[in-house]
């Protein structure tokens, strides 16, 4: 990757270079310049389809331009060749759209990134697998979203969006039920509202005097979740799927009981 951002960025330069030329000869053909914008975007363009196989890049301390190069790249800076493609759209009034990968680059990405370990016919089976919220009581639509994105992740295997999701979860049933039950009044300002109703305060008004039911809730979610939402641990597959089922089966007992 170093030598395609180098090229990249003194390709980008001689472009710079090759406009101030015509633009002193004031010359009439522009075609190689065009032709040359386009190859710079394009290569750009398939440097940054490097960010579907990795969502990190360490570069060593001899490699700090290549490092500057695609940083610019991942923070949207555009390049010469951008501005010049861009000015020509103004002008022409037409959509060039090299930025895209076309149609048979991006089936070969996801063929080898997506379909290497994910199959849809196991997206299925651990949906089914995960299971689901089963309560007669009706429930905010947005804790219904949070539990169906919890499932997806956890269908996509990923684990550490899943115990996030969890407590989140969590914090939003309990609110609701606090609210609901008048344990609580809802401030508008937010900030406000969780300073004065953090999850301990609405954990110590949900259990009262049931020291049971305040053990369960508080080590669910500081003991099995907040360590991997605040990167003090790394999830895999294991305990996953309790630590969901847990939550769920904490919202609907919290829920049935209180409201």
């Amino acid at each position: 990757m170093t030598t395609e951002l180098l090229k990249l960025q003194a390709l980008d330069n001689a472009l710079k270079t090759h406009f101030d030329v015509l633009s002193k000869k004031q010359e009439l053909n522009w075609d190689t310049f065009w032709h040359r914008a386009g190859e710079i975007i394009q290569l750009k363009t398939k440097i940054k389809a490097r960010f579907a196989k990795s969502s990190t890049f360490i570069f060593d301390d001899d490699e700090s331009n290549a490092k500057v190069i695609l940083q610019k790249i991942n923070s949207g800076k555009l390049f010469f060749a951008d501005l010049a493609v861009q000015s020509l759209e103004t002008t022409t009034g037409e959509r060039l759209d090299l930025n895209s990968l076309d149609g048979e680059e991006l089936d070969n990405l996801a063929s080898d990134e997506l379909y290497s370990w994910f199959d849809p016919s196991d997206y299925i089976e651990r949906l089914i697998e995960i299971g689901a919220l089963v309560i007669d009581i009706y429930i905010p639509r947005e804790l219904e979203f949070l539990i169906q994105e919890t499932s997806r992740c956890y269908a996509f295997e990923q684990y550490i969006a899943v115990y996030s999701l969890c407590r989140t979860i969590l914090d939003s049933s309990m609110r609701d039920i606090c609210l609901r039950i008048g344990e609580i009044k809802k401030i508008e300002n937010t900030e406000k509202f969780y300073k004065k109703h953090p999850p301990a305060d609405l954990i110590r008004r949900l259990s009262k005097d049931n020291t049971d039911l305040k053990k369960r809730i508080k080590d669910l979610y500081y003991d099995r979740l907040s360590p991997i939402v605040h990167g003090l641990k790394v999830s895999d597959s294991n305990g996953v799927q309790s630590a969901f089922k847990e939550t769920i089966l904490m919202v609907q007992e919290l829920y049935e009981d209180k409201v």
